[in-house]
């Protein structure tokens, strides 16, 4: 009877630790990714198996009231030169909205937003410069901000896509 009960509980023990790392968030596999890169520009594409819409009632002071919907998820990035020291996630999410206060080029950083889990959503990665290697440091956040995909094994990095920009034509 005592290995009987000892065999269920071990098997309810996997079975939740099993649901927790199903249940857990996650880039849809093959995302994130670059593509249509040339020698100035590139596309990022995120999809993951969070996002969705919340739409809330805002007041006009002195006017109207309306329904405004907004994304439930976004993904935050930065493109740097593949020597750059990698930043952490705090500073991913920072510097997707300031280029790390101007220092990184207009187009080169920016959020993604995740209408629906699991469908692809993309932004143009501008001002690239010809033949150089680059990577997207991406982090993807709720509405209150909070980080919610890890990355591998190191909860404490962002996610990394690298590629290398196309080289100029030969006259």
């Amino acid at each position: 009877m005592k290995k009987h009960i000892l065999k269920v509980w071990m098997i309810l023990a996997i079975s939740f630790l099993a649901m927790d790392v199903v249940g857990q968030e996650s880039y849809t596999a093959g995302y994130p990714n670059v593509d249509g890169v040339g020698q100035e520009t590139a596309t990022l594409n995120v999809s993951a198996t969070v996002g969705g819409t919340e739409t809330t009632m805002v007041t006009i002071p002195g006017g109207p009231t309306f329904p405004y919907t907004y994304a439930t998820h976004q993904a935050k990035y930065v493109t740097l030169l593949h020597t750059d020291p990698q930043p952490s996630k705090e500073n991913v999410i920072n510097w997707s909205s300031d280029g790390n206060s101007g220092s990184i080029s207009e187009g080169l950083y920016g959020s993604i937003n995740l209408w629906s889990a699991n469908s692809e959503f993309s932004s143009s990665i501008l001002n690239l410069q010809p033949s150089t290697n680059y990577v997207i440091y991406i982090v993807t956040v709720d509405v209150s901000g909070n980080n919610v995909i890890q990355t591998e094994m190191d909860s404490n990095s962002p996610t990394l896509v690298s590629f290398t920009t196309s080289a100029p034509p030969l006259l």
